[in-house]
C-alpha cells in the first residue's frame, strides 16, 4: 500500500500533505523533488546562459538595445526583456537560432521548412498593426558568425494567453473567455462596420 500511495505521489506531488508525514519521507518521493530540483537547476543555467549569450551578441553588434532579464525558452529560441536604449521604449528580443529535434540539433535559418514558419511569423508580425495585436518592431540578421541569428524585436507584454491559460491559480470563468474572445475579434472587418459588442 505504502508503495502505491509514493507511486502515486510521484504523479501528483500535493498528495503527500494530503496522506501524511510517512509518505513524504518515501524514497521514490524524495527522489522525484531531487530529479525535479536538478532539472530545475539545470533550466536556470541554460536560461542565464542565454541571457548573458544575448547580452554579449547584442554589445558585438552595436544594437540600440539593452538586454535586460530572461523571459521564456521556446521551440525556436529564447525570450528576452529588453529596452531600447535611445527612447527607453521596453522590447521582447526573441533570438531564431537553433532546435533540437530527435536529439540532432538543427539550425533553423538552414532548414527550408523551419525558416518557412519564421518567414510566416515575421510577415504576420509585420503586417499586423493595430493595438489589440503585436507588432514587429525591428529585425536583425546577423551573418557575421558561422550560424545565422535572427532577432526579432516586438512589443513586450506582460504575459501570453498561454501563460494565463495554464497557470492553476488563475480560474478561467466563462466571462473571462467571452472577454478574451472579443479582444481577439471586435476589430475585425465585417462589410464595412467593425464588430460591436
Amino acid at each position: 500500500m505504502r508503495l502505491t500511495l509514493s507511486v502515486f505521489a510521484l504523479i501528483t506531488p500535493d498528495l503527500s500533505s494530503r496522506v501524511g508525514d510517512s509518505l513524504r519521507l518515501c524514497p521514490l518521493n524524495l527522489l522525484f523533488h531531487r530529479v525535479v530540483a536538478t532539472i530545475d537547476m539545470h533550466r536556470q543555467k541554460l536560461n542565464q546562459q542565454a541571457l548573458q549569450e544575448l547580452k554579449r551578441e547584442f554589445q558585438d553588434m552595436s544594437l540600440p538595445y539593452e538586454v535586460i532579464e530572461f523571459l521564456s525558452r521556446g521551440s525556436y529560441g529564447a525570450v528576452c526583456s529588453g529596452a531600447n536604449a535611445d527612447t527607453g521604449v521596453a522590447v521582447a528580443i526573441k533570438r531564431v537560432f537553433t532546435t533540437t529535434s530527435e536529439s540532432q540539433i538543427i539550425h533553423i535559418l538552414r532548414s527550408e521548412f523551419l525558416c518557412k514558419r519564421v518567414l510566416r511569423e515575421v510577415c504576420l508580425l509585420a503586417h499586423f498593426q493595430h493595438p489589440n495585436l503585436l507588432g514587429l518592431l525591428d529585425l536583425v540578421l546577423d551573418r557575421t558568425s558561422n550560424n545565422e541569428k535572427l532577432y526579432l524585436i516586438t512589443e513586450l507584454m506582460k504575459t501570453d494567453l498561454q501563460q494565463v491559460i495554464a497557470d492553476r491559480k488563475i480560474d478561467l470563468s466563462l466571462e473571462h473567455i467571452r472577454y478574451f474572445s472579443l479582444r481577439a475579434t471586435r476589430h475585425l472587418p465585417l462589410g464595412s462596420q467593425e464588430l460591436q459588442r
